[in-house]
């Protein structure tokens, strides 16, 4: 469980720039978000567009999004977001959540992501040292077809940026948290290989990707997990 959540409702997700040119990566910064609780990498969570993520100005993206079961958590992760693509030097202004009466600063959310108590597989291991690779082995207990291996790359992949900035090692500073250099590819029909050449990341990483990995479990039947 990921306590406390926000009051359920309407928001405004507004991200200002400095330069127009960083609105693509705003948008994408958005998709991302909304991609992520897509495949359940925040447990129950919705987050509805009820609007289509735009450029409402050159400098402002913006969302307006149905909220609903939401952890303050997840607002951090955005947050972190934001800092590493501000230390890539995109020049992203401010980040807000608004609602009648309520304003989020997604960066100075304190509360962070654990992972998940109770899963139906094993988890193995732990994440390497920072600035060391990163090997994950996923094994299933019977061949994963190949019209279903799409979706373990989306989530793969998706999760590879979701953890860019959102989950620093405790004592890092938000913002300083990343993967590099990945790979994902099957070894054999039932043994899936997720790599990266440089892992930044701390100990509450695996959190978002173990809630998606956990939402397939009841049509791909995961065996365990594996870290090094």
């Amino acid at each position: 469980m990921i306590t406390p959540t926000l009051p359920d409702g309407a928001y405004s997700l507004q991200i200002e720039l400095g330069a127009p040119e960083a609105g693509p990566y705003a948008l994408e910064l958005i998709a991302t978000l909304l991609r992520a609780v897509e495949l359940g990498c925040y447990g129950a969570t919705t987050l509805a567009a009820l609007q289509p993520p735009a450029l409402t100005t050159p400098t402002l993206a913006s969302a307006e999004l149905q909220v609903i079961d939401s952890p303050r958590a997840l607002w951090r992760v955005l947050g972190g977001m934001v800092e590493f693509y501000r230390a890539q030097g995109l020049p992203f202004t401010s980040v807000r959540l608004l609602a009648s009466g309520f304003l989020l600063d997604p960066t100075q959310v304190q509360e962070r992501d654990d992972p998940p108590r109770e899963l139906s597989f094993r988890v193995l291991g732990r994440l390497p040292e920072w600035g060391r690779p990163l090997c994950m082995l996923i094994d299933f207990k019977r061949p994963v077809p190949k019209d279903a291996r799409a979706e373990l790359f989306d989530l793969f992949a998706l999760w590879s940026v979701l953890v860019c900035g959102g989950y620093p090692a405790d004592g890092a500073v938000l913002g300083e948290s990343s993967v590099s250099g990945i790979a994902v590819r099957f070894l054999e029909p039932q043994l899936l290989e997720f790599s990266a050449e440089r892992c930044h990341l701390g100990e509450r990483a695996l959190a978002p990707l173990l809630r998606g990995l956990s939402r397939l479990h009841g049509t791909l039947e995961l065996e365990a997990i594996e870290t090094t």
